[in-house]
């Protein structure tokens, strides 16, 4: 109870650094379930061959192949990679693919592992050396252009830094791929290298390779080398997060990790779209409904819609919505437009949701996610609540909402399942933020979200996943927050949290929404 502090500083160690260590192999799931295995290699390499225990080896080609480029803001996107696809079995025990291990894949999956917000946080406004900034519409990874330099000095620094001894991503995910999943789901938010790091900052490792930016440097050394073991322990649900939008680092996300086709034809590096619809991974007895929510613009430029400090609530029944109308850099038409092409994608959520019993919709901001402003609690996400209630039903048949962004883990259940079960993973390895809610806040009635009364949760800022397990006859779930020391063990300090039973609550939202049609 009460509140915890940010509490995983400390040594965590990072490994070698080898961009080259090719392949990097992996498989994310595409709409419908289709399991599409990848595998990085360098441009002038031809891809590996691919062997199945138990299937024979299926076709590859080439995804899209990439060019070396400056890395600047003339020429951005430096990808001297290729590439290579090929579509595996539904079922399969595995394989491998150029000597690196192939995941066995089923569509009964029992364990996941559950992760999000993971990489190196290095947003620097100003590096200490910046004397004078280009054009304010000039920008490159989502920061303005320096266009005069000097020495180093440490008055001029601006931005937000984490030291590399306090990245706890690596450990982490190697802590999640020990636990066996069956599927790993990634709430996005995987590249946080939006420029060097300050001298005097702990992350300075970074800048003599320009290790990076939305290329090859900044992928391989945010995701694909930390994450190599839990990529390869099981295939991935991939969600695009804020991160991953074409200013700061879509060009690199549709290259390795969306999973719909890339254009014919296009540079690997240099295909981005704005936003995508949302999509749904049909497994043996429950849906994943996978929902794209990068383009939304928060109240203020925060990270969420709350805009508050570190000071915590001392009480109030009530956790406000924050409308996007209120804040006055916003355009009102923009607004809207965002709101009407949610109301869209959540319309296609309510209808993906019809055939199975058991849905769990993930995306990357929470649905019903609690915060603190300093005064007031608030809900947020504003846009993606505001947009699911205009849709009637859209979420009578979800009983699981997974989400990350705020950089802490938090758990959410309502009285009488009121809302879909709340499980925020954003404490996968970015610098975390202090949790300023108060913890007995959850218990008994005694704060009301949308209308509906908490019933328990926990909000906690330190490094760790979740492994979600299915029990017995798949009625129920449980989930198990493990949070991971500098020294690489994992603890599981809340316990074990039991999941609503799905196949129950889906029949009364049947019911509910056949009387509201």
């Amino acid at each position: 109870a009460g509140n915890a502090a940010v509490s995983d500083e400390g040594s965590y160690l990072q490994g070698d650094v080898d961009i080259h260590d090719f392949p990097f192999v992996y498989v994310v799931l595409g709409p419908g379930g289709r399991p599409l295995a990848r595998a990085i290699v360098s441009d002038s390499d031809s891809c590996p061959s691919i062997h199945l225990y138990d299937a024979p080896a299926p076709v590859v080609r080439v995804r899209a192949v990439g060019q070396s480029a400056a890395g600047d803001a003339e020429d951005p996107h430096d990808f001297p990679v290729k590439v290579c696809e090929a579509e595996l079995p539904k079922e399969t025990r595995g394989g491998t693919w150029g000597g690196r291990p192939l995941p066995l894949l089923t569509i009964h999956p029992v364990r996941y592992a559950l992760v999000g917000d993971s990489g190196l946080r290095v947003k620097p406004k100003n590096d200490g050396t910046c004397r004078k900034f280009a054009d304010k519409k000039d920008e490159l990874y989502g920061l303005p252009v320096c266009e005069e330099t000097g020495p180093f000095d440490p008055s001029l620094v601006k931005g937000d830094f984490q030291a590399l001894d306090n990245w706890g991503m690596r450990a982490v995910f190697e802590a999640a791929a020990r636990t066996n999943p069956h599927l790993v789901i990634h709430v996005g938010d995987m590249l946080y290298r939006q420029g060097p790091c300050a001298q005097d900052k702990g992350c300075e490792a970074i800048n003599p390779d320009r290790l990076w930016g939305d290329t090859w440097r900044g992928w391989a050394t945010d995701l694909f080398i930390p994450a190599r073991s839990l990529l390869e322990a099981a295939p991935w649900v991939v969600v695009r997060g804020d991160h991953e939008t074409c200013p700061r680092g879509g060009f690199g996300w549709f290259l390795f990790l969306d999973p719909s086709p890339y254009p014919d034809g296009v540079v690997g590096g240099h295909y981005c779209k704005t936003v995508t619809n949302a999509y749904e991974i049909p497994l043996l007895t429950q849906k994943l409904i996978v929902l794209d929510d990068s383009i939304v613009k928060p109240l203020g430029g925060q990270t969420g819609d709350w805009g508050g400090d570190d000071t915590p609530c001392l009480g109030g029944s009530v956790a406000y919505p924050r409308s996007r109308f209120d804040d006055p850099s916003q355009r009102p038409e923009d607004i809207e437009a965002d709101l009407a092409h949610f109301a869209k994608q959540f319309a296609l959520v309510r209808k993906a949701a019809e055939e199975f019993d058991q849905n769990i919709y993930i995306s990357h901001r929470p649905l019903f996610g609690i915060a603190c402003n300093g005064t007031d609690y608030v809900t947020l996400d504003w846009t993606m609540q505001t947009a699911a209630r205009s849709v009637p039903g859209s979420l009578d048949r979800i009983s699981l909402a997974i989400a990350g962004h705020m950089h802490w883990f938090q758990e959410i259940e309502w009285e009488k399942h009121g809302h879909p079960t709340q499980l925020v993973i954003g404490n996968s390895g970015t610098k975390l933020i202090h949790n300023t809610v108060r913890n007995e806040s959850y218990y008994n009635g005694s704060l009301n979200v949308r209308g509906q009364w908490i019933s328990r949760g926990w909000t906690t800022p330190n490094f760790g996943f979740v492994v979600l397990q299915r029990n017995g006859n798949g009625d129920q779930h449980s989930a198990t927050p493990n949070f991971v020391h500098a020294d690489g063990t994992a603890t599981q300090d809340l316990g074990t949290i039991v999941m609503p039973r799905f196949s129950v609550r889906a029949k009364q939202s049947a019911a509910r929404a056949n009387t509201v049609a």
